[in-house]
């Protein structure tokens, strides 16, 4: 089994464990996440083509969630930025970018359909399940 093919089945894992805590309870533990980050990072380290200048463009997806947590005082979560930072160690900047992008439509999907069966604006939701379906779409999309 290749590099590339131990990282995908890393952030496989590491996603389909989220997305369950996520439904679970709605939220991404601290240790978690730390200890996610760590296995990542050195997963990252050993088995990445690209270099450190490839894992730090990985990394500005979740610089952007992180910095939108802020901005939105917590309407996104910051388990969510942590867990693409996570995922920015394992995939490529190209990657990530698809990922996002098929988990952003679809929960925008979701968002809507809720909206519309007036469950309100303040309804929440977890993000992880929608960020695997995402890593799906982001495979299926590359073969």
């Amino acid at each position: 089994m290749g590099g590339e093919h131990v990282l995908y089945l890393l952030a496989f894992a590491f996603l389909a464990a989220s997305a369950a805590i996520d439904i679970r309870s709605r939220k991404l533990s601290v240790a978690f996440l730390a200890a996610s980050a760590a296995a990542a990072a050195a997963a990252g380290a050993f088995l990445r083509q690209d270099g450190v200048a490839g894992i730090l463009l990985s990394l500005l997806p979740a610089a952007v969630l992180l910095s939108a947590s802020i901005m939105s005082r917590g309407g996104i979560g910051a388990g969510d930025g942590c867990a693409a930072a996570v995922l920015g160690f394992l995939l490529t900047f190209e990657e990530m970018m698809a990922l996002l992008g098929f988990a952003m439509a679809a929960s925008f999907i979701y968002a809507a359909v809720l909206f519309l069966r007036r469950k309100g604006r303040d309804a929440s939701f977890p993000l992880m399940p929608f960020m695997l379906a995402g890593y799906l779409g982001m495979l299926a999309l590359a073969a």
